[in-house]
Order: structure tokens, then C-alpha cells, then sequence
């Protein structure tokens, strides 16, 4: 099959006719929650609601940072000041949390929403659902999440059959969705301890997905581990 390429202008057009972006990330990295801040300042006028992979018990204190004149209320947040470094706790995470509510300046609807639970039984159907309640009155949203939630079809890891929440979303939303996987040639991440990226070299840019379960492929040169408060 052959590398289908888009530009940044054209990628950027085809996201804001879609009711549902999905990033699937690398938890762990400096270098995507980076490139996720810029992709939202294009979309600002586009989006309502940024969903992220954090339980919704968290979700009092995003509210509170948010509606604060105190900055220092963003590094109150518990989970990202919890002892297990998960690479979803990450300092650039919680900048994009600050980057976030910097653009509401622009955009005052833009309101930053946790999905995930903790239990881990029926996890990805249970976040499936709490998105479903928020885009069914119409809006417009993006979605900050791992590269497995991420999956418009099901994934077998360790013989063991896996149902993604997009899985989910997408046989609801169809067309109006969209999935982009973050692809790094080479470096590590940090999620819970310092991981190696093993993949084939390829060309930089965003293609086509070869695999039915993304839309787009966004390659990357490098990642780099996080960091932590």
C-alpha cells in the first residue's frame, strides 16, 4: 500500500469538519503533548471540549484551576503530584492543562473534561459512555488518549482480545470521527519507568494510516522521556 501523505494545512481543514478528533499517544513523552498544544490553538474555534485520559474524581480540581485566578491551584491537582510516575501525570500534561485554559481566553466554551475511570473492568466501555453523554448535545471535541484507546477496531495484545473505547465511539459516530496515531521512529518514553521505541525508520510527516485501525499515521523523528513536579 502505498504512503498517502497530507500537508499541516490540509490535516488541520480535514480535523475541523470532524464532531470528534482522537489523538493516540505515547504516554510518557515531551514531544507530543507539545504538538497536541499547537494542533488545539489551530482548532480553537472549532472545539468545545478537550477529553483526557484522567479519572473523573480529578475533575473538582481541573474545575477549580480553571475557574481560579490562582495558577498555584494547577500544581494542586493530585494526580499529577501521586508518588507512581504514570506517563499520563506528566509536567508537559498539566502545561497543556495551563495552555488550555490560557486559550479560553478566545474561546471561553472550551471547557477540559476527565473520561477515564478506576476500575478496570469494562474501562473502555465505561469511557465510551462518559464521552457519548458530552457529544450528543453537540459538541465538538477532541481527545487526548493512549495509542490503544485510540483504535477504531479491536486489538489483540498477549492473546487477549481488546475493545477499545473509539472502537465503540466510531460504530456510533461513523464519518464524524477521526483517529490519528503518534508514530516516533526512534527514542523512549517514560510510563512508569524508561521505555525504548523500536520501530522502522519512516518519513516524517502525517500519512494515511496502513492500518484500518487509524485514520492517520503522525510520524515522528524523536521522542524524548517526560518530565515530572
Amino acid at each position: 500500500m502505498k504512503n498517502i501523505k497530507i500537508s499541516y494545512k490540509d490535516f488541520i481543514l480535514l480535523l475541523k469538519k470532524k464532531k470528534v478528533i482522537v489523538f493516540g499517544e505515547i504516554h510518557g513523552t515531551i514531544e507530543i503533548p507539545n504538538i497536541i498544544k499547537n494542533i488545539i490553538k489551530k482548532l480553537i474555534n472549532y472545539i468545545d471540549i478537550v477529553f483526557i485520559e484522567i479519572p473523573k474524581n480529578q475533575q473538582i480540581y481541573i474545575d477549580n484551576y480553571i475557574n481560579s485566578k490562582n495558577n498555584a491551584k494547577l500544581y494542586e491537582i493530585p494526580f499529577f503530584n501521586k508518588e507512581i510516575r504514570d506517563g499520563r501525570s506528566s509536567k508537559e500534561m498539566l502545561l497543556l492543562i495551563k495552555e488550555i485554559k490560557d486559550l479560553r481566553k478566545i474561546n471561553s466554551k472550551l471547557k477540559i473534561i476527565c473520561v477515564d475511570t478506576n476500575s478496570f473492568i469494562n474501562r473502555d466501555y465505561l469511557i465510551y459512555k462518559e464521552i457519548k453523554k458530552y457529544i450528543l448535545k453537540e459538541n465538538n471535541c477532541l481527545f487526548i488518549t493512549g495509542n490503544v484507546h485510540a483504535s477504531k477496531k479491536k486489538i489483540i495484545i498477549d492473546n487477549k482480545t481488546i475493545t477499545p473505547c473509539i472502537y465503540y465511539l466510531n460504530k456510533f459516530l461513523k464519518n464524524k470521527l477521526i483517529s490519528i496515531n503518534f508514530v516516533p521512529n526512534s527514542g523512549s518514553f517514560y510510563n512508569l519507568k524508561i521505555q525504548k521505541i523500536v520501530n522502522k525508520e519512516r518519513k516524517l510527516g502525517i500519512y494515511k494510516s496502513k492500518l484500518p485501525n487509524y485514520d492517520f499515521d503522525y510520524v515522528l523523528k524523536k521522542i524524548t522521556p517526560c518530565t515530572f513536579l
